[in-house]
């Protein structure tokens, strides 16, 4: 099996590689546990992008495994995806059920729905001491789009 990554969006320019401890926070977590050895292969980071070249798990065949991350936006959302929403120091969960050009509609766990606009501002203001505004979309997670093997 081949896999082009450039058609999956991936560049790899060496004026982005980067230790491990560089990556974001959100990312090393995802990799907690593994052998430093396996962490040592060439890293990338971009303002939207990651990359890490891991090294092949047993019975694998080819070069390598490559790991693709990606910066979410608003607009790039899907339905179904997980987000994060704040206001103040409240946090919650939630799941994408609806996306159009003009907003981003949200189930939350705990309650009901909120629509974001498409800089993830929430429509919905509260206004109390503890939640000093409206609820605003986490949209800045980094998320795995791509494990692939590379032959």
């Amino acid at each position: 099996m081949t896999t082009d990554l450039s058609q999956k969006g991936v560049a790899f320019n060496p004026k982005d590689r980067v230790t491990f401890d560089q990556l974001p926070e959100q990312i090393r977590k995802h990799y907690q546990g593994l052998p430093t050895s396996d962490l040592s292969g060439p890293i990338g980071l971009q303002e939207t992008q990651a990359y890490l070249m891991l090294p092949l798990k047993p019975g694998e065949e080819g070069f390598g495994r490559v790991n693709v991350w990606e910066k979410t936006t608003v607009m790039g959302m899907s339905v179904g995806q997980e987000v994060g929403v704040e206001c103040g120091h409240y946090k919650s969960r939630g799941k994408v059920v609806e996306v159009t050009p003009l907003n981003v509609t949200v189930q939350l766990e705990s309650t009901g729905l909120l629509r974001f606009d498409n800089s993830g501002k929430g429509y919905y203001t509260s206004e109390t001491y503890d939640c000093p505004g409206p609820w605003v979309l986490a949209h800045g997670d980094w998320v795995l789009i791509l494990d692939a093997l590379t032959c």
